[in-house]
C-alpha cells in the first residue's frame, strides 16, 4: 500500500532523530566564501515528541529564553555602554533557531525526500558536485601477496559545479529586536519564519517541477477507453508510471527503471480522495473487471496544493510558490545518485558577526541558510529524439456527471 507522507506521517519520522543547531562567527558572507567552520555556540536537541508546539519541551526551552532575554535587558539597563556578552547572544541565537527548526518540523519538506542531500559545513563557494557522489568500482579476485586490486573511480566523468546560495528570512528588523520586543512579537516572528523557511525548502525542487512546459515526451493524457472513472483514474497512473520509469537518465544514458529508483506520485489534495484507493489497489475487491488492476508501485503520494504563503501579498509583490494544480499529477522517480541534489553548507542560523554591539548585526535579517541545488537531470529534457528526466505530468481523467 503506498503511503501518504503528509505532515502527520513526517512529523512521525522524525521522532528520535538527533539535531544539531550550530550558531557560527561571522557573517552569512563570510560563512559562504570560508572553507573552514568557526563555531560560536552548538546544541544537540533529539526529537522526543511528534508535536512540538504546546509539547513540554517546548515550554521548557521558552521559559529559558525568557529568563536569558530579562538577564540581557536589565544588564544593559544597568550599565547601557558595556554591551552584550557574545556567548549569551550566541546562546539566544540557538535556543530561537531551535524553536524555528522545530516548528518548521511541522510542515513538510518534501525536497528532502525527493532530493539527495548532502551536508559540509566546508563546502566552496562553488561545489563540484562531483567531490560528493560515492566513487564507481569492482571486486576481483586477487592472490594477496602485494598484486594490484582494481581502484574505485569517480562516479562522473566531468565537473558539475553548484553554486551556493545565502536564502535570508525572518523579521525585516535586526536581531537586537529578538531581546527588546514584547515577547508575543517575537512569538509571532519565529511562527512565521517557519511558515517562510518551510515554503522555501519545498521550492528548493517544486520550483522547477510546477509551472513549467512538459512536450509530449513528458506528459501523459487521460485515459479514455475506461468502462468508469476509476478504471480511467488507473490506467492513467499506470500509463504515466511505465513513461516514467521509461525515461533516460542523462549521466547514465539507460531508463530510470534500470536503476535502483523509488516512484512518487505528486497529486492536488483535492485530486487525493479519487486517486488514493485507485492507487492503493482497491479496484481488486470489485466484481466484473475485465482487466487487472493491481496497487501501483508506488514508494509513497505526496498531496501538495501550494506553499503556504501562496498568493499572499509582499509589498507589491504577490508571493508564488505553486504546488500540483487541480486535474493533474506527477509522476517523479527518484534515482539512486543520479537525481537532483541539495548541497547544504550552513543549515538554519543566525548572524552574529561583528558590528555595532547595540544593534549585533548589520543583516537585515533573522535567520539563513547555505545552500545549493541541481535539479538538471530530472528536468523534462528531449534531445535528438530521446526523452531525458525524471518527471511526467499526467492529465487525470474527468469525474463522470
Amino acid at each position: 500500500m503506498s503511503k501518504i507522507l503528509n505532515a502527520e506521517k513526517m512529523r512521525k519520522d522524525l521522532v528520535g532523530k538527533v539535531r544539531n543547531i550550530r550558531i557560527y562567527n561571522g557573517t552569512a558572507e563570510n560563512n559562504l566564501k570560508t572553507t573552514t567552520s568557526n563555531i560560536a555556540y552548538e546544541e544537540t536537541t533529539k526529537v522526543v515528541s511528534e508535536r512540538w508546539l504546546n509539547s513540554a519541551g517546548r515550554e521548557e526551552l521558552v521559559r529559558e529564553r525568557k529568563a536569558l532575554t530579562d538577564k540581557m535587558q536589565n544588564a544593559q539597563e544597568e550599565n547601557a555602554s558595556v554591551g552584550f556578552s557574545k556567548t549569551e547572544i550566541a546562546q539566544l541565537a540557538t535556543m530561537t533557531t531551535i524553536d524555528l527548526v522545530r516548528q518548521a518540523d511541522e510542515y513538510p519538506d518534501y525536497a528532502a525526500v525527493l532530493m539527495d542531500e548532502k551536508f559540509d559545513e566546508n563546502m566552496t563557494e562553488e561545489v563540484n558536485l562531483l567531490n560528493h557522489m560515492p566513487y564507481i568500482g569492482k571486486e576481483e579476485e586477487v592472490k594477496g601477496t602485494g598484486d594490484t586490486v582494481p581502484l574505485m573511480e569517480p562516479a562522473l566523468p566531468q565537473k558539475v559545479i553548484v553554486d551556493l546560495k545565502i536564502l535570508g528570512f525572518g523579521d525585516k528588523t535586526q536581531l537586537r529586536q529578538l531581546i527588546f520586543n514584547p515577547f508575543h512579537k517575537t512569538e509571532r516572528i519565529i511562527e512565521s519564519s517557519a511558515r517562510i523557511l518551510a515554503d522555501h525548502k519545498n521550492k528548493d525542487l517544486f520550483g522547477d517541477i510546477f509551472g513549467i512546459v512538459y512536450d509530449d515526451a513528458h506528459s501523459q493524457s487521460a485515459d479514455t477507453t475506461g468502462a468508469t472513472f476509476d478504471l480511467r483514474m488507473y490506467n492513467t497512473l499506470h500509463a504515466a508510471i511505465r513513461k516514467a520509469g521509461r525515461l533516460l537518465n542523462k549521466p547514465l544514458g539507460k531508463a530510470n527503471a534500470e536503476y535502483n529508483h523509488e516512484i512518487y506520485l505528486l497529486v492536488n489534495p483535492l485530486d487525493l480522495f479519487d486517486i488514493q484507493p485507485i492507487a492503493n489497489g482497491a479496484l481488486q475487491s470489485v466484481g466484473g473487471i475485465q482487466q487487472l488492476a493491481p496497487t501501483l508501485p508506488l514508494d509513497g503520494i505526496i498531496s501538495y496544493g501550494s506553499g503556504l504563503n501562496h498568493g499572499f501579498k509582499w509589498g507589491n509583490e504577490v508571493l508564488s510558490y505553486p504546488g500540483v494544480p487541480l486535474g493533474k499529477a506527477y509522476i517523479y522517480v527518484k534515482v539512486n545518485t543520479f537525481g537532483a541534489y541539495r548541497l547544504i553548507k550552513r543549515h538554519e542560523t543566525m548572524d552574529i558577526g561583528n558590528g555595532d554591539v547595540l544593534a549585533l548585526t548589520s543583516e537585515h535579517r533573522a535567520w539563513h541558510r547555505i545552500r545549493g541545488t541541481f535539479t538538471d537531470w530530472v528536468k523534462p529534457i528531449t534531445e535528438g529524439g530521446k526523452a531525458f528526466g525524471a518527471v511526467i505530468e499526467i492529465t487525470l481523467p474527468e469525474f463522470d456527471a
